[in-house]
């Protein structure tokens, strides 16, 4: 009950805080949070990701879902966070917390638009990521919302002595991963939106 007040106390936060460049429209765009709003979420969160979107067509909804890929291999296409209401302008944030306990990740997903915060949570089993190392990021700082399927950000994990390198643009292809460089690591999690008119 604590934390979802915190998480709560987070979006309203960054309700009044965020002040991401709304001159582009029909696109979605990865904010970079300040200090202050970094401070609350690495005390709540192993990783997040915000988005803000400004939207110059009428909209009905934005799904939102998880992949989740292992070696490469697509075993979880179902960590689905569901339909979200679309505004003419609103924000996006994900955040994903580790259970060791249960070995389990909580992702968490929240809209913010016409003032209002909608948020859901979904889980998934992990494999022994204390041996492993992550790497994080959005894929590009900027997505028109008209493209189909978007990829939003990535989560990759692979063996701590492994050498990390930072995928490079070829690692999606539209709106799909690349298999070829997915294979490079032992985890990865894929963020992905759909806007749908």
């Amino acid at each position: 009950m604590l934390r979802k007040i915190f998480i709560s106390i987070v979006f309203i936060i960054m309700i009044f805080s965020l002040s991401a460049c709304k001159s582009n429209s029909n696109v979605i765009t990865y904010v970079e949070p300040d200090e202050r709003e970094k401070a609350l979420l690495n005390m709540l969160a192993d990783h997040y990701f915000i988005f803000d979107y400004v939207s110059s067509k009428e909209y009905k909804e934005v799904k939102i879902w998880l992949e989740k890929y292992e070696n490469g291999d697509l075993v979880n296409r179902d960590i689905q966070f569901g339909h979200f209401d679309v505004a003419e302008e609103g924000s996006i944030i994900f955040t994903t917390t580790s259970d060791s306990s249960n070995k389990q990740f909580l992702f968490n997903i929240g809209t913010i638009n016409n003032g209002g915060i909608t948020s859901m949570e979904s889980m998934d089993d992990y494999p022994d990521i204390e041996s492993m190392a992550s790497l994080w990021g959005p894929f590009y700082e900027e997505n028109p919302l008209d493209d189909g399927e978007i990829i939003l950000a990535y989560i990759l994990y692979d063996g701590a002595e492994s050498a990390f390198s930072i995928p490079n643009l070829d690692f999606i292809e539209g709106s799909g991963a690349n298999v070829e460089e997915l294979k490079s690591y032992a985890v990865t999690y894929l963020l992905k939106a759909e806007f749908i008119e």
